[in-house]
C-alpha cells in the first residue's frame, strides 16, 4: 500500500486503496489495447514518454505498491505519474469514471462504526478520480517544477530556505538540458556555501568585512543580469520604483548576510539624512549603501555629497553607491562615475565604491552572443 492518508483509520485507508486499484487497473487495461505512446506513455513527463520499457516498469511498480501489504512512499516522479493517471481516467470517461457505487461497496465490506465522522464526510464527496487527488497528495510541487526551477535560477536560497523545496528530489522530472543547468547552479551554490563557511563568524578585520559587502553587490548584480531577476524590476507592468528595488534587495541581502552574522538595516537616520542601508558586524565593522535609479536627477550630487555626508556623520569609513539602470544607454554612460567616486574617496578620506547594475533586460542568450561586450561580465 502507499504511504497516504496519514492519521486515517485502517478501514478508510483500505477503501482509498481499493479505489486506486480499480482506477489504475482500468487505465492499464485501456492502454494495453493501443500503442504505448497514445495512453500509457502520456502520463509521463514529455522527456520520458517514448521509453516504453522504463514506463511499464514504473506503471507496474505503482500498481504493485498499491496492492501489496508493505508501506511504500512514492517518489515525486511516481506521484506525478499517479496524479496524471487519475486525471486521465477522469477526463477520458463520459461520467468522469463515477466511483459512487464503488465507494458504497467498499464501505459495506468495512462495516458500520469503523470510520469516524470526518472520514465518512470525505467518502460522501468522492465521486470521481479527480476527488482522490486531494486525498492522495499532500502537495503537488511535482506539477510546478518548471516554475519552481525558474525561481531557483534567480534565487536558489529562496527556494531552498523559504519554500523548503529541495529540487534534488525532482531531478527525474527535469529534461536533460534543464537537469544540466540545475547541476551547474547547484554546484555554484555549494561553492558559495563553502566560501561562507570559511569566514562564518570569523570576520577579524575590516578588509574581510568589506570584501563580503562587495561580494553581496556583485552577487545581486549577477542575479539581475544573468538570472532574470531583472524581470521582477523591469517588466510589462513598468519599471519598479526605488522603494521597490530596495525591498527586493533587502530580502536578498538579509539572507545572503545571515551566515556572516552581518546585520542589514533599512533607512537609517544618519543625522544628516536617511541612508538606504546600514550594514554592521558589531560596532567595529560598518558600511552604508545608497541606491539610485538612472532616472534620478541627483546622481552626481548623490555621489559627491549625499553618500559622503552620511559616512562623515556616522563616522563610517566604507560606502557603496549603487545605480540601477533601466536602459542600456544609461548603463554605458554610468562608467564615467567610477572616476568620480575615486576623486570623492580621496577628497573625504573614505573608501567609496560605485556599482551600476544593468536591469534593462536585453541581455542576449548564449547562442546569440557575438563579442565580449555582449557577455555582460
Amino acid at each position: 500500500m502507499l504511504k497516504i492518508c496519514s492519521g486515517s483509520s485502517k478501514g478508510f485507508t483500505k477503501i482509498i486503496h481499493n479505489l486506486l486499484d480499480i482506477i489504475v487497473q482500468h487505465f492499464l487495461e485501456v492502454g494495453s489495447n493501443l500503442e504505448y505512446e497514445e495512453i500509457l506513455g502520456s502520463v509521463f513527463p514529455p522527456h520520458r514518454q517514448d521509453n516504453e520499457e522504463f514506463g511499464m516498469k514504473v506503471l507496474n511498480k505503482i500498481y504493485r505498491d498499491i496492492n501489496d501489504n508493505f508501506v511504500h512512499e512514492l517518489s515525486p516522479f511516481e506521484e506525478y505519474v499517479l496524479y496524471q493517471i487519475l486525471h486521465f481516467v477522469y477526463e477520458s470517461s463520459e461520467d468522469g469514471f463515477c466511483l459512487k457505487e464503488s465507494v458504497k461497496l467498499f464501505y459495506s465490506q468495512i462495516g458500520d462504526g469503523q470510520l469516524d465522522f470526518a472520514e465518512l464526510k470525505v467518502l460522501c464527496i468522492i465521486r470521481t478520480p479527480n476527488d482522490l487527488k486531494g486525498i492522495c497528495f499532500e502537495d503537488i510541487d511535482f506539477l510546478d517544477i518548471g516554475e519552481i526551477f525558474e525561481l531557483y535560477k534567480t534565487n536558489p536560497k529562496l527556494v531552498n530556505d523559504f519554500l523548503h523545496i529541495d529540487l534534488e528530489y525532482f531531478t527525474d522530472l527535469m529534461p536533460e538540458d534543464i537537469l544540466l543547468e540545475y547541476e551547474n547552479i547547484k554546484n555554484d551554490v555549494q561553492k558559495e556555501d563553502t566560501e561562507i563557511e570559511k569566514v562564518k563568524g570569523s570576520i577579524i578585520d575590516k578588509e574581510t568585512f568589506y570584501e563580503i559587502v562587495d561580494k553581496l553587490i556583485k552577487r545581486f548584480n549577477h542575479y539581475v543580469v544573468h538570472n532574470k531577476l531583472n524581470t521582477a524590476l523591469n517588466n510589462k507592468l513598468g519599471e519598479m520604483d526605488e522603494k521597490g528595488v530596495q525591498v527586493i534587495f533587502h530580502m536578498y541581502a538579509n539572507e545572503f548576510l545571515k551566515p556572516y552574522n552581518i546585520v542589514i538595516q533599512r533607512e537609517l537616520d544618519t543625522g544628516r539624512g536617511v541612508v538606504d542601508f546600514h550594514l554592521s558586524h558589531g560596532r567595529e565593522y560598518q558600511a552604508l549603501l545608497e541606491f539610485k535609479l538612472d532616472s534620478n536627477r541627483n546622481i552626481v550630487e548623490g555621489i559627491n555629497y549625499q553618500l559622503p555626508i552620511y559616512l562623515i556623520s556616522q563616522e563610517i569609513e566604507y560606502g557603496i553607491f549603487v545605480l540601477i539602470c533601466y536602459s542600456r544607454s544609461t548603463y554605458n554612460n554610468s562608467k564615467k562615475f567610477h572616476e568620480e567616486v575615486k576623486k570623492v574617496s580621496e577628497k573625504y578620506q573614505k573608501i567609496i565604491s560605485f556599482y551600476s547594475i544593468d536591469a534593462s533586460g536585453n541581455a542576449k542568450t548564449g547562442s546569440n552572443i557575438k563579442n565580449d561586450e555582449e557577455m555582460r561580465l
